[in-house]
């Protein structure tokens, strides 16, 4: 099964030639996956362009290895860069160099939907995308807009920005008012202090 992800994974990075040429200069290190739910079955993949299962990897951290050690969900967790409870051992700096190649994934999806489905259907599914995406984000600004205007208008739940600065002003200004009476209190018990030991 693991082949035939990487064969997956390998055909996809052919659509990003820095990433590819990335995981070339890791050449010959190692990446140590194991699941808590299945210990006995680590899988080792041979870093490179392109990856591949290693089959000789020993179970113990090499100086140019790094394993990954987790539950299901941490472990695919690390794809979008979270690493909240995976156990790291090994070499931090490959992983790290890993990471920085996630980060800077850039795979000509166009492209290899163009040569997936042809050009003309790739033209029309990239037009229809487009346009379904840019529906959504002027729906979401609406509906923002939409429901700040109620909470703030209709319901009179949230403050108006003007009235909330008008506030804060005023908090501002009744602060500085009881420093200045707190100032003249002390003044006054200073000078009662002092002249009821004067006399």
């Amino acid at each position: 099964m693991i082949e035939s992800i990487l064969k997956r994974v390998n055909a996809v990075l052919s659509y990003d030639a820095a990433s590819a040429e990335a995981l070339r200069r890791l050449d010959g290190r190692l990446l140590g996956i194991e699941v808590d739910a299945a210990p006995a079955n680590p899988v080792v993949i041979r870093l490179g362009y392109p990856l591949q299962r290693a089959s000789d990897a020993a179970a113990s951290p090499l100086p140019d290895m790094v394993w990954l050690k987790g539950t299901p969900l941490q472990l695919l967790a690390t794809l979008k860069g979270q690493r909240e409870g995976v156990r790291i051992e090994g070499n931090a700096a490959l992983l790290e160099a890993l990471e920085s190649i996630r980060r800077d994934l850039d795979i000509q999806w166009s492209q290899l939907v163009a040569d997936t489905v042809g050009v003309e259907t790739a033209s029309v599914l990239g037009s229809t995308a487009s346009g379904a995406l840019d529906w959504l984000h002027s729906t979401a600004e609406r509906f923002r807009s939409d429901v700040q205007a109620y909470l703030q208008d209709e319901r009179a739940t949230l403050p108006h920005p003007r009235e909330f600065e008008l506030f804060a002003d005023d908090a501002l200004e009744l602060r500085k008012q009881a420093d200045r009476v707190e100032a003249r209190l002390i003044a006054l018990e200073a000078r009662f202090t002092k002249k009821a030991t004067d006399a």
